[in-house]
């Protein structure tokens, strides 16, 4: 068989080539680390003076943080009531399975959805306002935060 590299059909060529290429990958590795070490320099000097925050900047990123776990617990909760509702609501089947437990059971485990869905826009629509970098408040995001939830 013949070791054809690059348009190198000499195989002692080929080989040197590729030796090479083997050669320089540990510099050119070294060369992006220290790229990479700059930048991360960079961005923690920046960050450095980006720290000397207002008591209120400092607020708004706390309930910016607060706002994201709440709809992160929002979405994980909308997705146990949607599985829920899935299993509990198969058995109702018509007036009768409705108004037993069963049907109350299924009916309570689709409020917990729309509430889910509720609070979850709520939450999002507070983290657009407390997580946005700005003087002004976002008035849509305040009211709807303030409608949906």
């Amino acid at each position: 068989r013949q070791l054809i590299v690059m348009g190198h059909d000499n195989a002692t060529e080929a080989r040197a080539l590729v030796q090479r290429a083997l050669g320089k990958a540990p510099a050119q590795w070294h060369d992006h680390r220290k790229g990479l070490l700059k930048a991360l320099k960079t961005m923690a000097a920046v960050g450095a003076l980006r720290s000397s925050k207002t008591p209120a900047q400092k607020a708004s990123l706390a309930s910016c943080t607060f706002n994201t776990l709440q709809a992160t617990t929002q979405l994980a909760a909308l997705a146990a009531s949607i599985n829920d509702a899935a299993k509990t609501c198969v058995n109702v089947k018509d007036e009768k399975t409705a108004k037993s437990w069963y049907g109350k059971v299924c009916a309570i485990n689709v409020e917990q959805v729309m509430s889910s869905i509720s609070a979850m826009a709520a939450t999002l629509s507070l983290a657009a306002n407390n997580c946005a970098d700005t003087l002004m408040p976002n008035l849509d995001a305040l009211c709807a935060g303030s409608v949906s939830g």
